[in-house]
C-alpha cells in the first residue's frame, strides 16, 4: 500500500503535534535588562575618605593617595601568593602556582582600581597632564604603552 495520498508519513517526517515552542525565556522573567541578569562585580573606592572636600587636591597628594590605596593592596596580594604558596608547598616548584595566582590577582585589582583613582583626581580638579606625569612608573604606566591599555575603562555614565 502506498504512503502517497492516504495522509500517512514515516514517523520521522511526521509533525510533533502541539508542542508549544520555547520563548526566549521559558522562566516568565518577562523583558530582559541588562542592569539586573547581568552579574555586577563593583568594588566602592573612597579615595577622598580622610580628606576634606573643601581643599582643593594637588597632583602629588592625588598620586599619594594612589600609591596607598592602589599600590599597597597590589604589594598585599603579590605577597599574600607566594607566602600561600611557600606555606603549602615549601620548595616545591608548585610554589609559583599560587605566586602567580596574586601576581594575576593583584594586576586585576591595578586594572580595575586605576581608571577610577583617574577619574576622582580629575573630577577634584587636578591638572590631567601633570597627574600623568607625576604617576608614570610609580602608580601607572607612560601613555601608549602595551602595559596602559591593561586598564579596565569605565564607562562615562558610571558614577
Amino acid at each position: 500500500m502506498p504512503l502517497a495520498g492516504h495522509g500517512l508519513r514515516p514517523a520521522a517526517l511526521r509533525r510533533r503535534a502541539g508542542r508549544p515552542q520555547l520563548k526566549r525565556d521559558p522562566l516568565g522573567g518577562g523583558a530582559w535588562d541588562s542592569s539586573t541578569s547581568e552579574a555586577q562585580f563593583q568594588v566602592k573606592l573612597n579615595f577622598d575618605a580622610g580628606l576634606n572636600p573643601a581643599e582643593p587636591l594637588t597632583a602629588e597628594r592625588a598620586v599619594q593617595r594612589g600609591s596607598r590605596l592602589i599600590n599597597a593592596p597590589v604589594s598585599f596580594i603579590i605577597a599574600a601568593g607566594f607566602l600561600l604558596g611557600v606555606w603549602l608547598f615549601g620548595n616545591s616548584p608548585l610554589v609559583l602556582v599560587p605566586g602567580l595566582s596574586g601576581f594575576i590577582t593583584a594586576w586585576l585589582w591595578w586594572s580595575y582600581a586605576i581608571p577610577r583613582w583617574r577619574r576622582w583626581a580629575l573630577r577634584r580638579g587636578v591638572d590631567p597632564k601633570q597627574l600623568q606625569r607625576l604617576a608614570e612608573f610609580k602608580l601607572v604606566w607612560p601613555k601608549g604603552w602595551f602595559l596602559e591599555k591593561t586598564e579596565f575603562r569605565i564607562p562615562d555614565e558610571e558614577p
